[in-house]
């Protein structure tokens, strides 16, 4: 990551911080920006918005998950957690700080167990599994480091079987498939979980966490639950792949025109990229005065949302072209987004509310977008990629309404009304990134 891409996201974070401090109580603050409008809404509308009914789109890919697979994760972390005598009490862990912290880890990997039944998808219920069986693995070790002397050195002694099999793993596998848009989905998928366990076995990593630790349970603990995680990750990429390869009926390699692809899409992200506007201000991307309204925070988004081009470079130049391209896929639907946006904006939209109403129908015109994103869709394998995750923000938002319970100045609600917005507007471009991304790996 380069020192921009970090300015961009610390700018980034540094915007939903202020939209989430401003719905904490904020019927006793003031305007942020010093403005005359103090139009109010009630809370207790916004909540009923929040609970509305919204686009239930889990991500998927086309990989027949076993539910035995599942069990099989969920009876690793359930093994893990059995070790740990819960309720923990002074008598087993003085130390109420180390015993807090093993009986947070103990009820997150609970946590993510009840969420996992929830997922609307068995490859969403697999993610939940392998935090699970992290925080799992962390909780069970910390209470090893203190009632069986587990060490960090008896950790460490297992990490080169683990890196050979990420190696041997790395190895084997292959960009097979017989349909290109189907198989980049999954290959990204696997390339995504290559990615997370190599980077929890790689000696940097473990050096730079671990040089001055010492054999604190917690800490011994958080080395196991890195570990765990890899090996998770690791059963994940190798199961979905196997899955995969063993359902295609005339596999061919993909390889060449992954590569292909990617390189022709990384070409258009640059050149896009290229002609960006310059600066950091909304006013710096039309020639209108849009502070302190939707449309600005909204063209913030996209505009700082669009940081991945270092990193599709890194994955293409790594080889890993499938990542390469679904990064890509990203990139250049919010491209076309911004300036779909700009010009809307330009035209004088600015996405303002006076009334709950008018959240209610802003929130209403980006649930649309992203249903019709997906159900209208030529290619939704692919388009589902993008559409899961649209979902999700709108359920964030919906989230964040529901907490107010008070009268709230519409100038409060600048944030999360931009969500909505730029949700949208990815949502309606959405069919011609897609259709971009087709015809690259159609034409390699």
């Amino acid at each position: 990551m380069t020192e921009d891409d970090t300015a961009r996201i610390s700018r980034r974070a540094t915007l939903a911080l202020a939209g989430s401090v401003a719905l904490a109580g904020c019927s006793a603050l003031q305007d942020p920006l010093g403005g005359e409008d103090h139009t109010t809404i009630d809370g207790t509308k916004l909540q009923q918005v929040a609970t509305a009914e919204g686009p239930s789109i889990p991500e998927t890919i086309p990989v027949d998950v076993e539910q035995a697979a599942l069990d099989d994760a969920r009876a690793r972390a359930e093994d893990l957690l059995a070790s740990v005598p819960v309720p923990l009490d002074s008598s087993e862990i003085p130390n109420g700080a180390i015993r807090e912290e093993v009986s947070r880890q103990y009820e997150e990997a609970e946590n993510e167990l009840t969420r996992a039944t929830e997922a609307g998808s068995r490859f969403e219920a697999m993610g939940r599994l392998r935090r699970a069986r992290g925080d799992a693995r962390a909780a069970a070790t910390a209470w090893a480091a203190i009632d069986a002397d587990v060490t960090r050195s008896d950790l460490a002694a297992t990490l080169p079987g683990l890196r050979d099999d990420v190696a041997a793993f790395r190895e084997r596998r292959r960009y097979v498939g017989d349909d290109p848009v189907r198989a980049v989905v999954v290959h990204d998928a696997v390339e995504d979980l290559l990615e997370r366990a190599q980077h929890r076995v790689s000696p940097d990593d473990e050096k730079r966490r671990w040089r001055e630790v010492l054999e604190n349970p917690i800490a011994v603990g958080e080395f196991a639950g890195r570990l765990e995680e890899a090996r998770a990750a690791l059963d994940d990429a190798a199961y979905l792949y196997d899955r995969f390869e063993a359902s295609l009926s005339t596999p061919r390699d993909l390889g060449p025109t992954f590569e292909a692809a990617s390189s022709s899409l990384l070409d258009d992200v640059l050149r896009r990229n290229e002609n960006l506007p310059s600066g950091n201000a909304p006013s710096d991307f039309v020639d209108a005065d849009v502070e302190g309204t939707p449309a600005a925070d909204a063209l913030e988004d996209l505009y700082f949302g669009i940081d991945r081009t270092d990193y599709i470079e890194d994955r293409h130049a790594a080889g890993s072209y499938a990542s390469a391209v679904l990064l890509a896929y990203w990139d250049l639907t919010e491209f076309r987004a911004f300036d779909v946006l700009r010009e809307r904006v330009a035209d004088g939209e600015r996405f303002t509310v006076e009334s709950a109403d008018g959240v209610i129908s802003r929130r209403q015109s980006a649930v649309e977008a992203v249903n019709a994103a997906l159900a209208d869709s030529a290619h939704p394998v692919l388009a589902r990629h993008v559409v899961s995750k649209l979902a999700g923000s709108i359920r964030y938002v919906d989230d964040e309404l529901e907490r107010v319970d008070d009268e709230v100045r519409a100038a409060w609600l600048s944030r999360e009304l931009s969500r909505y917005v730029t949700t949208e507007a990815v949502a309606d471009v959405l069919p011609a990134a897609t259709g971009q991304v087709v015809e690259a790996l159609d034409a390699a």
